[in-house]
């Protein structure tokens, strides 16, 4: 969702600022990533990967800064996209009219003053809920008690990290 909104904008070098390896969430944002990029015939750069961190996102926002060709950036957290936003604001670029970002989790809002990122947000609620039925042995989808992947959809939340490419 993320990857397709900055695709819909008109950037094609999106860049992916992942989660560390052993994160089964980094994964599947990164795989969403690439599998959007692979459906619109465009071949993905290797991800950059950070450890959740608003460092690790500057650290990576350094490397992106260097790239003068990447126009867009899909961090897979809210901490690292603030941080990728940091160094190439510090770098002379600006956001969203240089770069565009999005980030997943929604969790800067009330904490960080004036960062109006764009983001997914997940329905936590309804994650809750389906745990606690899962848990119980009353969720239909996992009728047969084994465990099952359960998904559970998210909202893009639009704000003012992302603009058409220029």
């Amino acid at each position: 969702m993320a990857t397709e909104l900055l695709l819909d904008h008109g950037h094609g070098d999106v860049r992916f600022v992942a989660g560390p390896r052993d994160s089964v969430a980094g994964g599947l944002r990164q795989d969403g990533w690439r599998d959007a990029l692979l459906r619109r015939g465009i071949e993905p750069l290797p991800p950059i990967r950070g450890d959740w961190t608003a460092d690790s996102g500057y650290e990576a926002g350094i490397k992106i800064a260097a790239d003068r060709g990447c126009t867009a950036v899909f961090a897979a957290n809210d901490s690292m996209a603030c941080g990728v936003m940091m160094a190439l604001r510090d770098s002379g670029l600006r956001v969203p009219e240089d770069v565009s970002i999005v980030g997943v989790d929604d969790a800067l809002v009330g904490l960080v003053p004036r960062v109006s990122l764009t983001t997914v947000r997940f329905r936590d609620e309804e994650v809750g809920m389906r745990a606690v039925q899962m848990a119980l042995g009353k969720d239909p989808a996992n009728a047969g008690g084994e465990i099952a992947d359960v998904r559970v959809s998210a909202d893009l939340v639009i704000r003012d990290t992302v603009a058409d490419r220029r």
